[in-house]
């Protein structure tokens, strides 16, 4: 189908809530082709670009990306996006660090393929680092709906302190509950939601955290709405979609200094605070002075998750569209 003047067919990956929003408030109503990167062989991959102009991916990995990027350099030369919330990083390993500069260094040279990066700061190095220059990389912003459910948050008596995600290793919930137990905030509580592989082990060694498994949908929302901090503490976290959805109910975070959302949702946007991923005493005192300053800061959580919603996502999908030659 047309949007505007040009034929767009985007590649997604899974039908997450996240991407289904996308799909129908973004690209359905622009005549955007949808297709489901699961569902796609070697010859609907061949159709997706021979039918079209632009053709945007989720990331760069994979063989039936790989496909259509050679297939479009030797033959077809459509317009390509690539669509990423990935930090810059370097694989550890010598020969698969030389295999993907070699590989990315090529794909990023060549004209006709676009970054477009789900934040303002590391996601835009996260192309510059492999060669591609500022002007062929654009934001197309993680965002999230402006508020999961009801405009009025209700929060509980007391203060409580919340986690929302998978419980494994590199989320670093251990250390959460660790700092939560040090910080010894008279009435804070603390809530844990979400199932992985460390959630026996943190159930047994943190008997008083309560635990609701993973939630979705009105009962998610229901328990994030009363929340007073939400704290996302990773080692590593290419996002955080969780810090938008906190943002907007108007609920301030804690976040490391590994969490990609926090260049453009918290610092400096009295949002929330940035500790770093590895210091422990910062994040007992970070949850001591949020304890003290986060009614304050409710009003611009709001106010960016105004900002940081899917009509804003429309706006920088139409600006780069337009932009095109």
């Amino acid at each position: 189908m047309l949007a505007g003047m040009k034929r767009i067919a985007v590649i997604c990956e899974e039908k997450t809530e996240y991407t289904l929003d996308i799909v129908n408030a973004v690209y359905l109503p622009r005549g955007v082709d949808v297709y489901w990167r699961r569902e796609l062989k070697a010859k609907d991959i061949i159709a997706i670009y021979r039918g079209h102009d632009v053709v945007v991916v989720n990331g760069y990995t994979g063989w039936d990306y790989w496909f259509g990027f050679i297939l479009n350099a030797w033959g077809f030369r459509r317009i390509v996006g690539i669509d990423s919330d990935s930090q810059p990083d370097e694989p550890q390993n010598r020969l698969r660090r030389q295999i993907k500069t070699a590989l990315l260094k090529w794909l990023y040279s060549k004209p006709w393929c676009w970054g477009l990066a789900g934040g303002t700061g590391v996601h835009r190095k996260a192309f510059t680092q492999y060669g591609m220059p500022e002007t062929r990389i654009v934001l197309n912003p993680m965002v999230s709906r402006k508020h999961l459910a009801g405009d009025e948050p209700k929060r509980k008596p007391g203060f409580s302190f919340g986690y929302v995600g998978r419980l494994v290793p590199h989320k670093q919930v251990a250390g959460i509950l660790q700092a939560w137990t040090q910080a010894a905030i008279s009435e804070a509580s603390m809530v844990v939601i979400g199932d992985g592989v460390d959630k026996a082990r943190l159930e047994q060694d943190y008997p008083e955290v309560q635990f609701t498994g993973k939630l979705s949908g009105a009962e998610l929302a229901e328990v994030m709405a009363g929340l007073d901090c939400l704290v996302l503490w990773s080692a590593y976290e290419p996002w955080g979609l969780v810090v938008n959805e906190a943002l907007a109910f108007g609920v301030p975070v804690i976040v490391s200094d590994k969490v990609g959302a926090r260049e453009d949702l918290v610092e400096g946007k009295g949002t929330g605070i940035v500790v770093a991923h590895n210091d422990l005493p910062g994040l007992v005192e970070a949850m001591r002075r949020m304890h003290q300053e986060a009614a304050a800061m409710r009003g611009n959580c709001l106010k960016t998750a105004d900002k940081w919603d899917l009509n804003f996502h429309a706006r920088c999908w139409d600006k780069w569209i337009e932009a095109l030659p």
